[in-house]
């Protein structure tokens, strides 16, 4: 219960009692080290593994699991060789396979999920981590064709319809894709933030209450925003629940949304997540809600923060990584040394809005072009807000802070690695979620240093 939760302390702790007096539970270990595995501990995980391996020494999910810890640590050989001690288990190599992904090396995951194939045609781990590689090349009709195989084999497979979810809402088939985004719901842990409070499914909201609860990450919440005061102009009394580091943002949003931390007790009618709201309002790209800004700074925090950002010439934020607790961060983020020469150039004065990650990287950087640090003055997103207000330009990767940015409709730039998250699209420089927004993308899988230059010589342009 706690696992499903999201609790991920508190599961582990759970975990532990209960090993101490069922010291022989395979299936304990195994679930104990996903657990630990969910906390970052990598090495901890993998000791639970292996003791679960001892006590059954070819339980399928003990070695795929300590398989994909080994393939994420970066041992590809040692990852193989654990993989393949599940024998007849082919979906336990694909699923190692598919930690090669998140490593960034999608034409290697698709070599062994060819292996899988091999000796299971129809594995459909394998399928669809072949389309998910294809995705990451920006293949869509490689990426299509594997999903239907996949699907063909079993319709009602969770990552196969997403991964369809993702294929059509990167190609701009929002209709199509918002529909199929909703098989995340069908994930044995997901389920309705609050058990037995009915969901919306569309139908009309005029005098009741809805509960809109944020399920995903900040971006997310961000971007999704923008169709609270689509619902409140209905008559509905709506309620937002969502991290506190969005609660004195999400006050500046038009009409008469009210407010609430997770879990705050709230009488309502009914529920639905901020990111099922595209689907539940019928979004298409001739539809989309695009006008911005549907968030504003308070005007206090912005006569606050000013004194931080009294810099020369043109003003410029930089975000260069985000939380690396995601998935593919280490993918998204460029290296700040790649940026010397932008940030060497003359007639601007630049801010690093790192909040936590990322920042100790400065230090490397030679103090006479090193960013001004605001880290540590970005308490929440409505401090972050009123910095941007401030200045004429942000160039950041793949975070929050893009959002944000277009969110309140500031000029952003955006960093984007090949194959990147389905909502930026492909093969534009723009963006229909937000009109102020430009995009910069790899033109070759992981080669940030081309996009640096890139990027210096626009802004150099620009600042002309």
């Amino acid at each position: 219960a706690y696992f499903a939760a999201g609790l991920f302390d508190r599961a582990a702790w759970a975990w532990a009692r209960s090993l101490a007096c069922r010291r022989e539970n395979a299936t304990g270990w195994n679930d104990y080290g996903v657990t630990l595995d969910r906390l970052d501990r990598a090495e901890r995980a993998r000791a639970a593994f292996r003791r679960a391996l001892a006590i059954a020494p070819e339980a399928p999910a003990a070695l795929a699991n300590l398989a994909d810890l080994t393939f994420r640590g970066g041992r590809m050989a040692e990852a193989l060789v654990i993989a393949r001690r599940a024998g007849i288990d082919a979906g336990a190599l694909a699923t190692a396979a598919n930690a090669l992904l998140r490593l960034g090396r999608p034409t290697l995951a698709a070599t062994y999920h060819r292996r899988v194939l091999c000796v299971a045609p129809d594995q459909v781990i394998a399928l669809t981590g072949l389309a998910t590689s294809a995705l990451a090349e920006e293949d869509i009709a490689t990426a299509g064709r594997w999903l239907r195989r996949a699907l063909a084999v079993r319709p009602d497979d969770i990552a196969a319809n997403n991964n369809l979810a993702t294929w059509h809402l990167t190609q701009g088939d929002l209709r199509r894709g918002f529909a199929r985004y909703e098989w995340r719901w069908h994930r044995p842990e997901a389920g309705p933030r609050r058990p037995g409070l009915p969901e919306w499914q569309g139908e009309p909201l005029s005098g009741r209450t809805v509960l809109l609860y944020q399920e995903q990450g900040l971006g997310d919440a961000l971007q999704a925003a923008r169709y609270v005061p689509i619902l409140s102009a209905t008559g509905a009394r709506v309620v937002v629940e969502c991290h506190p580091a969005l609660l004195r943002l999400f006050r500046s949003l038009p009409g008469k949304a009210e407010l609430c931390r997770r879990g705050e007790p709230v009488e309502a009618d009914l529920q639905a997540p901020l990111m099922s709201l595209p689907y539940l309002c019928g979004t298409t790209l001739a539809t989309l809600p695009h006008d911005v800004p549907y968030l504003r700074p308070d005007a206090e925090l912005v006569r606050h923060v000013a004194p931080r950002l009294a810099g020369a010439g043109r003003r410029i934020g930089l975000v260069w990584q985000g939380n690396p607790r995601q998935v593919d961060e280490p993918h998204r983020s460029i290296p700040l040394a790649l940026l010397d020469p932008l940030l060497r150039l003359s007639g601007a004065t630049f801010y690093a809005l790192q909040k936590d990650h990322g920042r100790e990287q400065m230090a490397a950087v030679p103090a006479d072009i090193r960013p001004i640090d605001l880290g540590p003055d970005l308490v929440d997103l409505a401090t972050t807000a009123a910095v941007l207000s401030h200045l004429d330009l942000v160039i950041t990767t793949c975070t929050a802070v893009a959002h944000l940015a277009g969110a309140l409709g500031r000029p952003v730039w955006v960093l984007l690695k090949r194959g990147p998250d389905w909502r930026w699209m492909l093969d534009r420089e723009d963006s229909p979620w937000y009109p102020t927004a430009r995009l910069l993308r790899q033109r070759r899988t992981g080669d940030w240093q081309e996009v640096a230059t890139r990027l210096t010589g626009r802004v150099a342009e620009w600042l002309r």
